[in-house]
Formats: C-alpha cells, structure tokens, sequence
C-alpha cells in the first residue's frame, strides 16, 4: 500500500539512503546511535528538523566509508 516493495533503494537502505531531492545550499553532517548501530546523517539545515530534512543515512561513521555514499549524490543531484 506504502509503495515500499518498489522502493528504489530498498536493497540497500539497511546501509544507506539518499534523499537526494532534500538537498539544500546549507548542510549539517551528525552522528547518531540507533538501534545499536552508529550512523552519521547529512541533513538540510534550512529544513529545522521537519519534514524533508534529512539527505543521506548511512551505517557506519569512518570518513573513508561514509564518503563514498555520500560521493554518489552528485550523480542524481544537479547543482
């Protein structure tokens, strides 16, 4: 009913989402725990924490690893 069977980063988004259609000319990048993992988010500052704040989720926080994902927004995004 969600649509989330067709989703198209289901088979990833246990790894890493993207949103790319949240992003913004002001970025924040956080680390988080959650659900015993730890996380580093890149969110939309002129978002304020609402609705379609959130740009990227990914499992893990080392640098070299979170890049790479985060490299991948420039494919889809045009800036």
């Amino acid at each position: 009913m969600s649509g989330f069977s067709e989703w198209n980063q289901l088979e990833y988004a246990k790894e890493w989402v993207l949103l790319e259609e949240n992003m913004g000319e002001q970025l924040s990048i956080d680390e988080s725990m959650h659900a015993k993992d730890l996380f580093t988010f890149l969110s939309n500052k002129e978002g304020h924490g609402k609705k379609s704040t959130l740009i990227a989720a990914v499992r893990g926080t080392k640098a070299s690893e979170v890049a790479v994902i985060l490299m991948k927004i420039g494919l889809w995004v045009k800036i």
